[in-house]
């Protein structure tokens, strides 16, 4: 009898709560098909690296469960709350509490576990998606196949056991602990208003708007231009932010009321005040829950913008450091014929060229004008700068497929990195001086050619060999020597390892800490862009993969939550709607005044989000303008809210459908 009481009931309660069951299910195929990522052999096969990524989904996955307990915990909350009065009918009617809870469980366990096999089946198809991408973006092949492990499905199960016991323990605590009077009527209990003066509300009000403004110019004052970061200005930043944030939407109603009713013709204009009414109400007894919304939302739009702005500028990084395939950095005694052989034994070689670099440590006119830009002044304060033969210069060009330049006597070119241009006029570094001479700039060339750490930093210049060899300051101990190797394909991490493994060592003796101690260092410096390649991919799989699924859980959260304080008060907005079509108002203007109250409800915890993402995008641009400007942020943080948008408007659009049919009935 229990037993198809409860499946009756599950069925009802799956029709009512069609959301929150969808999103059960989408929330336990994330968890699935990241799950199965962490178990799945062609991904960790991709990098030594990938075993982080494994132990990374362990966490981000531990900590999914505990937001999914929260929804589920809160959603549970809103369903009591609607059904504690068949509840209490079910106890005056001679039902044991203890049968009551069984009762209860039992029907959300049925729920659960078709939620459970549901997401697993759509988790299978999710995880060939995302290994398929990361396969992509390894460039590896991928042929589709179904290799899940028993160990994904068992953690899956573990996870939702945990979620489901510890919720529905509390539920069923809670209807052991209520009286019947207390279920009978708990469905006309709200939560509280926070404030109940309207002048304290709008004090409040003030109170958030000046706390958002002060941590505004705090972060702004935190993120130096120079690199120069402050940890702890910034941490207060975020939490007036916060404060502010919850403030904002505690007094929030205050303001509604204001626009509404102090001008009479807004007030008494159409169905203003009938929505006024719908609106405030909702807002002043969820604005805690307003509030933290908003603070995800906020957190999930920078996140992700950060994130794609950090993939793009490690991409840009990539292209301009490593235009070659193997660069090695060693000093003019270190022999490196042992090298040299691997390098020519190994797959796809094509072509191999050892040159040397001259660093000077008096400043040019192009170090001068650069340290008064913020960005690169760090990098003029603590590096020399480098000057290649023009022989050597050509060479490197014609490696990389580009053509030779003839250089002028007594004139100089300048190879420096695209972004860094744009800081420089040509009348600003039209003449520089060189030991004791003077050269005249005859062109700028912003090619990448390893001017950024391994030719230079930034930039190096080209001069004539007989200027070079006749200038006493290229003499002596200043000289670098380079090796750099191309290939007709990208080389691996092993190759790479065994590089590694013939460089010799020797001890060096060097002052730490005001101590001289005998240190064992490397005899020369060796990267290979196939080895870096793999790292930063691994890296952005790892950043971007994590970061994509804690921002959509959050706007996954947000969204259903709304949703489903629409969908437990339609019996209150079904009799309000019931009103106005017995004063003669048409279907269609009920519906479209209907679609207005839950798009203007949907609306409100977003538009403080983006308003505040969209301004702290400025000071942050200050971490990535060595690399990126404003523009490219701000692009990002369009994609980032176009995203956002487009999974959002669907949970709206649902609630509206669901809410249309249960006021029409």
């Amino acid at each position: 009898m229990l037993f198809k009481l409860s499946l009756r009931n599950a069925k009802r309660q799956a029709k009512d709560y069609i959301i929150y069951f969808c999103t059960m299910v989408l929330i336990i195929a994330l968890l699935f098909s990241f799950t199965a990522l962490m178990f799945s052999d062609d991904i960790m096969q991709l990098s030594q690296l990938m075993k982080e990524f494994k132990t990374a989904i362990i966490f981000v996955n531990v900590f999914v469960v505990i937001v999914m307990g929260f929804l589920m915990n809160y959603i549970m909350k809103f369903m009591l709350a609607k059904r504690s009065k068949e509840f209490g009918i079910y106890s005056i009617l001679g039902i044991e509490k203890k049968q009551i809870s069984h009762i209860y469980v039992l029907e959300n366990l049925i729920i659960g576990v078709i939620a459970l096999i549901l997401g697993i089946a759509i988790g299978m198809l999710l995880y060939q998606l995302f290994t398929a991408i990361i396969m992509n973006l390894f460039e590896q092949t991928y042929a589709v196949h179904m290799p899940i492990k028993i160990e994904t499905i068992l953690l899956t199960i573990i996870y939702f056991c945990v979620i489901f016991v510890l919720v529905l323990y509390k539920s069923n605590r809670k209807i052991k602990k209520t009286k019947d009077y207390d279920l009978l009527y708990a469905e006309r209990k709200n939560e509280n208003s926070k404030l109940k003066k309207k002048r304290g509300n709008i004090f409040v009000f003030c109170v958030a708007c000046v706390l958002c403004v002060i941590a505004f110019f705090i972060l702004q004052q935190a993120i130096k231009s120079d690199g120069d970061v402050n940890m702890g200005a910034i941490c207060i930043a975020i939490v007036l932010f916060i404060v502010g944030i919850y403030l904002f939407y505690i007094s929030f109603s205050v303001c509604l009321s204001k626009f509404f009713l102090e001008n009479k013709k807004r007030k008494y204009q159409d169905f203003n005040m009938f929505l006024y009414r719908n609106l405030s109400f909702k807002i002043n007894t969820n604005s805690i829950t307003m509030g933290t919304l908003a603070t995800l939302l906020t957190i999930t739009f920078v996140g992700l913008t950060i994130g794609g702005v950090i993939q793009e500028m490690i991409n840009l990084e990539m292209e301009i450091q490593y235009p070659f395939e193997v660069e090695i950095e060693f000093e003019p005694d270190v022999d490196t014929t042992h090298l040299e052989e691997k390098i020519k034994q190994e797959k796809g070689f094509l072509e191999l060229f050892e040159y040397t670099t001259y660093e000077i440590q008096e400043e040019t006119q192009i170090s001068k004008n650069l340290q008064n830009i913020g960005p690169y002044k760090q990098y003029m304060e603590y590096y020399t700068e480098t000057v290649l033969k023009l022989s050597d210069y050509n060479h490197l060009r014609k490696m990389l497929g580009l053509s030779e330049i003839q250089l002028e006597e007594g004139k100089y070119i300048l190879q420096i990195v695209d972004f860094a241009k744009k800081y420089l006029s040509e009348e600003q570094i039209k003449e520089v001086q060189i030991g004791q001479n003077n050269y005249i700039l005859q062109q700028i060339c912003t090619e990448n050619m390893g001017q950024w750490y391994f030719n230079g930093h930034i930039y190096f210049i080209v001069l004539n060999d007989n200027e070079i060899e006749e200038n006493l300051l290229f003499q002596g101990e200043m000289d670098g020597k380079k090796l750099v190797a191309s290939f007709s394909e990208t080389t691996s991490e092993e190759f790479f390892d065994s590089l590694q493994q013939l460089v010799e060592k020797e001890n060096r003796v060097m002052e730490i800490n005001g101590e001289i101690v005998s240190v064992e260092t490397d005899t020369a410096y060796v990267t290979t862009k196939g080895n870096r390649l793999m790292e930063t991919r691994t890296t952005l799989t790892i950043f971007s993969f994590l970061l994509f699924y804690i921002a959509l859980i959050f706007i996954i959260i947000s969204a259903t939550i709304l949703a489903v304080q629409q969908l437990h008060d339609a019996e209150k907005y079904r009799k309000n709607y019931d009103l106005l079509k017995k004063l003669g108002v048409e279907k269609e203007k009920i519906e479209e005044l209907l679609w207005e109250q839950l798009f203007i409800y949907f609306l409100l915890p977003v538009v403080i989000p983006i308003i505040l993402g969209f301004i702290i995008m400025f000071p942050l641009e200050q971490l990535f303008i060595t690399v990126i400007d404003i523009s490219t942020i701000l692009l990002y943080f369009l994609k980032v809210v176009t995203m956002f948008l487009v999974i959002y408007m669907m949970y709206l659009l649902a609630t509206y459908v669901e809410l249309r049919k249960i006021i029409e009935d």
